[in-house]
C-alpha cells in the first residue's frame, strides 16, 4: 500500500481539527473535574522492613554475633519472596484487626496492604491505602508487629526489623487534577485518532493516488490541488507553473495518438470543465489548431468560462442540422486572447436527448471538425447522470476521467470504467482537488514527476465586451 505523505497526513489532521480540538477539550475539562470534584481522597503510609541476621534476645543484649555469615544472606535472600506472601496473608490480617479493634474486613485490609521489594536488596516496603490518613498510619506501623509474630511462630526465628516507621500522610496522593487533565488531553487525542483512523477506513471515497492506480489499475496522469472558487480558473501565461502541467497532460494524450480527447466525470462539480478549457487553451499555444466543444447542454458552463454571449448557437443548435454540409462559422466563437483556440457552446436549442443519445450526427459532425482542427477537445456530461456520451464512443480516441478528491466513491469510479462506451485502454484520470497540493500540482510523465506552484488567473474581465 502507498504510504500517504507528509502533506497528506498534515492535511487529514488540519481537515479534522476541530473533532481533535473538542475532545482534547472534553477530555482534559473531564480529567480535571472528575479529579477534583468525584474523586475519593487516598492516603498511603509507608513503614519498611529489613531481613536481617537471626537473633535471640540474648544476642541482641551481648551484641555477640556482629559479622553476618553468607548462609545468613542466603536464609533471607530466599525467604523474601515467602515473607511478603505472609504480609499479604489473612492471617496478618486478622491480627491487625485484633490488635487495633478496627472494623475492617480481613480481605479489606489485606486488599490496602502493598508491597514493593527492589531487585536485590532485601528491604521490603509496606505501603497502606486507606481514605482515613490516620488509619493508614496505625495499619502501616501494626503490619510490621504481627508479621514479626507470626515468623517467629512458623520458623522460630527473628530475621527481619523496622527500618523506617511509617510517618501519617499530609495529603492525598491520588488528587492532582493537573496530572488527571494531562490524562484527559492524551485520552482525547487518542479518541479523535481512533475516530479519524475508522472514518479513513470506512470511507470508500477516494483521496490517493493508490485508490485508482491499484484497485483500479488505471493510470493518474496528473493531481492537482484546490483552487480558489473566485478564480475563473484559467491560465492566462504560457510560463506560468501551471500551464506545466496541462503541457505534460498533453504529452501523455499524445503519447496515446489522440486527436479527439473527451473529459468528463463521475458527477457535477469534480473540475471536469477546468481540465476541459485549460487542456484546449495550452494546446493552442503550441501553435496547433484546437477546439473545444461543450457537449454538456445541461449544464455547461464553457461560455462564462470564455466570456461568450449564453445566447449564442452552439451543439444543440447545430445537432438539430441534417445538412451533410455545415457552415460551422456561426457556431464557432473565437478566442481573441488565445491564438488558435476556436470554442462551440452548448447552445441554446431545448432538443430531443434521443438525437444526440442514438443517432449519428454528432459523430458525423465531429468527422467533419476533425479534417479543419488538429485537437479536439470535448467537455462531456457527468457519466453517473446521462449517459449523452454514449454518441463519442467512435469518434473520441481518449478519455479523461476527473476525480475529485474526497468527493467520488470507488464503486463510483468502478460503474463508468465498466460502461461498454468507455475505451478502458484510452482512459486516463486527472485527481483534482487534493487539499495538500493546494496552491500545487503534480503529474506523472512516464517515470518523471514535480510540484511546483499553480498559479492561475482570470482571462475575462466581467466588465469587457462579451465576444460574439
Amino acid at each position: 500500500m502507498e504510504e500517504l505523505d507528509l502533506n497528506e497526513i498534515i492535511h487529514l489532521i488540519w481537515r479534522r481539527k476541530v473533532i481533535i480540538l473538542l475532545f482534547i477539550i472534553l477530555g482534559t475539562i473531564c480529567g480535571y473535574i472528575y479529579n477534583n470534584n468525584f474523586t475519593t481522597p487516598m492516603y498511603i503510609a509507608s513503614t519498611t522492613v529489613i531481613l536481617s541476621v537471626n537473633l535471640d534476645d540474648e544476642d541482641i543484649i551481648s551484641h555477640k554475633n556482629e559479622t553476618v555469615t553468607n548462609d545468613d544472606i542466603k536464609l533471607s535472600e530466599s525467604l523474601i519472596d515467602t515473607y511478603q506472601k505472609i504480609i499479604k496473608s489473612n492471617a496478618v490480617a486478622s491480627g491487625i484487626k485484633k490488635n487495633l479493634k478496627i472494623s475492617l474486613s480481613e480481605k479489606d485490609i489485606s486488599n490496602s496492604i502493598s508491597l514493593k521489594n527492589d531487585l536485590n536488596t532485601m528491604v521490603i516496603e509496606i505501603m497502606v491505602t486507606n481514605k482515613d490518613p490516620e488509619l493508614a498510619l496505625l495499619i502501616a506501623n501494626e503490619v510490621p508487629n504481627v508479621f514479626f509474630e507470626k515468623i517467629v511462630g512458623i520458623y522460630n526465628i527473628k530475621n527481619a526489623e523496622i527500618l523506617d516507621k511509617a510517618e501519617k500522610p499530609s495529603a492525598p496522593f491520588n488528587i492532582n487534577p493537573s496530572k488527571f487533565a494531562c490524562i484527559g488531553f492524551f485520552i482525547g487525542l487518542c479518541i479523535s485518532g481512533l475516530i479519524i483512523i475508522i472514518e479513513t477506513l470506512f470511507n470508500e471515497k477516494i483521496k490517493t493516488e493508490y485508490d485508482i492506480d491499484e484497485k483500479l489499475k488505471i493510470p493518474v496522469i496528473a493531481k492537482i490541488g484546490n483552487v480558489p472558487k473566485e478564480e475563473v480558473s484559467l491560465v492566462t501565461s504560457s510560463t506560468s507553473s501551471c500551464s506545466e502541467i496541462f503541457r505534460v497532460l498533453l504529452s501523455n494524450i499524445k503519447h496515446l495518438n489522440s486527436k479527439v480527447v473527451l473529459v468528463t466525470s463521475c458527477n457535477p462539480s469534480e473540475g471536469k470543465s477546468f481540465i476541459a478549457s485549460n487542456t484546449a487553451i495550452t494546446y493552442a499555444r503550441s501553435g496547433k489548431k484546437t477546439l473545444l466543444i461543450d457537449s454538456d447542454i445541461r449544464r455547461g458552463r464553457q461560455h462564462d468560462i470564455f466570456g461568450i454571449t449564453p445566447y449564442k448557437d452552439g451543439i444543440s443548435n447545430l445537432i438539430q442540422k441534417d445538412t451533410p454540409k455545415i457552415n460551422f462559422d456561426n457556431y464557432i466563437s473565437h478566442s481573441p486572447n488565445i491564438e488558435n483556440l476556436d470554442i462551440i457552446t452548448k447552445g441554446t436549442a431545448c432538443i430531443d436527448y434521443s438525437k444526440l443519445l442514438y443517432t449519428d450526427t454528432f459523430v458525423q459532425l465531429i468527422e467533419q471538425l476533425k479534417s479543419q482542427y488538429d485537437f479536439i477537445i470535448i467537455d462531456g456530461t457527468p457519466k453517473s447522470l446521462v449517459a449523452d456520451d454514449i454518441a463519442f464512443s467512435s469518434v473520441v480516441d481518449c478519455t479523461i476521467l476527473v476525480v475529485r478528491y474526497n468527493k467520488v466513491l470507488l464503486s463510483d469510479v468502478k460503474k463508468v470504467t465498466n460502461m461498454e462506451t468507455i475505451k478502458r485502454n484510452r482512459l486516463r484520470i486527472v485527481l483534482n482537488g487534493i487539499p495538500s497540493l493546494t496552491g500545487k500540482y503534480q503529474y506523472n510523465y512516464y517515470k518523471y514527476s514535480n510540484s511546483n506552484q499553480l498559479i492561475v488567473k482570470k482571462l475575462f474581465n466581467k466588465k469587457k465586451e462579451q465576444i460574439n
